[in-house]
């Protein structure tokens, strides 16, 4: 619905949000169609107000997570390659 109302998709509206974060985010969406790259990309000409990026973030913190992203086996393999978290 919010997307929506932005006229966008929930794709463009999510890769804008994160690019809303900061510097230091760097969206990776990966596609193998033109039409979804391009798709993708016009996500950066979507601005959003502070007030926005707060309601996302509340939207995001009150969804319902249903399972997991992978099986619990594969819990050392996924972020195997990634730097030591710092405290």
């Amino acid at each position: 619905a919010f997307a929506g109302q932005k006229g966008c998709t929930v794709s463009q509206l999510t890769l804008a949000w994160i690019l809303a974060q900061g510097d230091e985010f760097i969206p990776i969406p990966s596609t193998t169609k033109m039409a979804h790259l391009e798709e993708n990309l016009a996500a950066a000409h979507i601005s959003l107000s502070e007030e926005e990026r707060r309601e996302i973030r509340q939207i995001c913190e009150q969804a319902e997570i249903a399972g997991e992203s992978y099986p619990a086996s594969f819990a050392d393999f996924i972020f195997a390659d990634s730097a030591p978290k710092l405290n």
